[in-house]
């Protein structure tokens, strides 16, 4: 029976050991693509603020950008010619903890804004770690 208590004892001891060792709670430098999800068709532009530590450069994805940093939160007008997805970079300090993003307006694909945000949403996608 002590061979079975201590048997027990060592698993639960490695396992604790391996998750206290998580590799993903260690800050990963990284890219982020950002995109607004539109309940509509193509959308024309949309104001972003990302709020948090740690972000870098901002950069277009077949849009035109307009950024303005504030320090810990940064302002991105997103801008299309032609209507369609509504995306850019943005590089940070840890993947693992990415800035939160807050939609502010959209205008549709011919310039005029959208009067309600329901249903909208901005996502995100890890693109690249070194």
């Amino acid at each position: 029976m002590p061979t079975l208590l201590r048997t027990l004892l060592l698993c639960f001891i490695g396992t604790s050991l391996v998750s206290c060792d998580s590799k993903s709670s260690r800050p990963a430098a990284g890219d982020l693509d950002f995109s607004v999800v539109s309940p509509h068709r193509a959308e024309g532009a949309a104001l972003i603020e990302l709020r948090g530590p740690g972000m870098g450069p901002v950069t277009p994805l077949d849009t035109r950008l307009f950024v303005h940093d504030i320090g810990n939160r940064v302002r991105v007008l997103v801008l299309r010619t032609d209507p369609g997805t509504l995306s850019f970079r943005v590089t940070v300090n840890d993947v693992n903890n990415p800035p939160s993003a807050m939609l502010l307006e959209v205008a549709a694909g011919d310039n005029t804004l959208r009067e309600d945000l329901a249903g909208y949403r901005v996502e995100y996608v890890i693109v690249a770690m070194p």
